[in-house]
């Protein structure tokens, strides 16, 4: 229980995050937006999974596999997992509420890497 720590963010865009760390293995976190609506930050993890479950409004993901981009819309009830080393980009649509699990077998802290040109991809669009 000592492990435990919850942290509330309003991050630059707008978006309300909050994140709940069990460990340093694991993390849940949910961002919500009420008339914000935009693209994240590309990024990738080179230890975590992360998996994507919307509750309310919309989110499109943009992963980049084997030099493509996929997209994915998820709505209500919809789920995705992104594995380790995957570049990814999340657009968030206005009124939208997500929670993502991070997992990991090793220490989370500092798992965190930019994908700019994913990043510069998705901000065009």
């Amino acid at each position: 229980m000592r492990n435990k720590k919850i942290e509330i963010e309003y991050m630059p865009n707008g978006e309300t995050r909050g994140r709940l760390k069990i460990s340093n293995r694991l993390v849940f976190s949910y961002t919500s937006t009420q008339n914000e609506h935009g693209w994240q930050n590309a990024h990738y993890h080179k230890h975590a999974k992360e998996t994507y479950f919307i509750l309310r409004g919309k989110i499109i993901i943009v992963v980049k596999e084997d030099g493509k981009f996929k997209y994915k819309e998820l709505q209500p009830g919809n789920r995705m997992t992104i594995p380790k080393k995957i570049e990814h980009n999340v657009y968030v649509g206005k009124n939208t509420l997500f929670y993502v699990s991070k997992k990991s077998k090793k220490d989370l802290e500092n798992d965190w890497f930019s994908a700019d040109k994913l990043d510069v991809f998705t901000k065009e669009c």
